[in-house]
């Protein structure tokens, strides 16, 4: 008849699928009632509504329902919550996928679609290796009921297929996604520890749960980790970005600005010298490192014997206990510590403790097995200034570069 159908919309995920379904009956009202500020002007039956605002109008939406609100914890923020018909690569078949829009004075700004990647993201990692696999950290609850008592996560993978994701099923790689996002920790067994901390408690009170981020690649791990001592986050990422325009390998089917992988350990050993811009030492550090990768002298993954990855990497000129440390880190060893890092002495000089190397260890005895989960608590400090007898590394801000630690319902 013309009318467009609003109500509450929720979707869930019924038991034994994979895929969310429209959860709840929706309710026949007059849309454009409901939707102020906002009004709906119907298109024609086939090609679906426009939503026009003041001084401006949206392209032709296949709307099926919708409706104004508010997010959580975003009052002041107005939100079109929709369902619109589409046709999805995941489960194949057209049907109602839920959308969020931000309404804006300027227009609407897609804040989720649900046509694809069909459960509310908290992170996703594009996995190494150039065939299109997607690592997503999903909730498990629907995106517009966010129920705190529905806390959970789910782990998925996805291949690109030219028009959308598909679900992977593939053991290895759903362990390898799991490994990224640290979902085999026991949170509540760190929080323990870590909460009972007169130093750490009420961190670990304001953000419960912290993971570790794992690593996608561990030459890329181990290569970066080079590349980010004593330089800026900026200046370490723009170091990257050249190395892979110069020695990556071309994606098949580039994505947005994704257009190749990180270089391989072979062909960052077999590279002219004055492609790698870094200084002389540094440069040598990365020949010798990717050399020793590309022999097999040296196996940068969480399979090898920290110990024997240990003591393989310091045999690296120029590379110290640092980089060893944030390496381990990242591959798992949850009791690694980066005493000398400087996000870490700044984060404890602004909370009035000892900022020096030493004085850091002595101070993370007590957070033993899981001082690599107080590394990133102490990431997340403000820090009121550099301490005074700090070494100029930047390890506490390469992690922002190369992964965010995970914070879980």
């Amino acid at each position: 008849d013309g009318a467009l159908r609003c109500g509450s919309i929720a979707t869930e995920t019924p038991s034994g699928s994979s895929f969310p379904t429209v959860g709840r009956a929706l309710s026949p009202a007059n849309c454009p009632v409901s939707l102020t500020p906002v009004s709906l002007r119907a298109r024609d039956a086939e090609s679906g509504y426009v939503i026009q605002g003041a001084g401006w109008r949206s392209a032709v939406l296949p709307l099926v329902s919708a409706e104004m609100g508010n997010l959580s914890g975003q009052p002041d923020r107005q939100m079109l919550f929709a369902l619109e018909q589409h046709y999805s690569p995941i489960d194949r078949a057209d049907g109602p996928r839920p959308y969020v829009y931000e309404v804006r004075a300027s227009g609407l700004v897609a804040r989720w679609r649900g046509s694809a990647l069909a459960w509310p993201l908290l992170d996703a990692v594009l996995l190494p290796g150039g065939d299109g696999v997607l690592c997503a950290l999903h909730r498990r609850d629907s995106f517009i009921q966010l129920e705190p008592g529905a806390a959970g996560v789910r782990t998925a993978a996805y291949r690109w297929n030219g028009f959308g994701f598909r679900g992977v099923e593939d053991p290895g790689i759903l362990e390898r996604c799991r490994a990224l996002f640290d979902l085999d920790a026991d949170p509540q067994a760190v929080d323990a520890v870590l909460g009972a901390d007169p130093v750490l408690g009420s961190l670990v009170a304001d953000a419960p749960g912290r993971r570790v981020p794992g690593a996608a690649d561990g030459t890329e791990l181990a290569v970066r980790a080079v590349i980010g001592q004593q330089v800026s986050v900026a200046s370490a990422r723009a170091v990257a970005a050249r190395l892979a325009a110069s020695l990556g390998r071309p994606l098949v089917e580039p994505r947005g600005t994704l257009l190749v992988t990180f270089p391989s350990a072979e062909a960052l050993a077999a590279a002219d010298p004055a492609l790698l811009p870094l200084p002389a030492t540094r440069r040598h550090t990365v020949l010798t490192l990717s050399q020793a990768i590309a022999d097999r002298r040296i196996v940068v993954s969480a399979a090898t014997d920290r110990d024997e990855l240990r003591e393989r990497l310091l045999q690296i000129p120029g590379i110290g206990e640092w980089t060893v440390a944030y390496v381990l880190m990242r591959l798992g060893d949850t009791d690694a510590f980066p005493a000398t890092d400087h996000g870490v002495r700044c984060a404890l000089e602004a909370l009035d403790q000892p900022a020096d190397a030493a004085a850091a260890a002595r101070l993370a005895e007590a957070w033993r097995p899981w001082r690599a989960y107080a590394v990133q608590h102490l990431w997340d400090v403000e820090p009121t200034s550099a301490p005074r007898t700090a070494v100029k590394r930047r390890g506490g801000r390469l992690a922002a570069q190369t992964a965010r630690a995970v914070r879980l319902p």
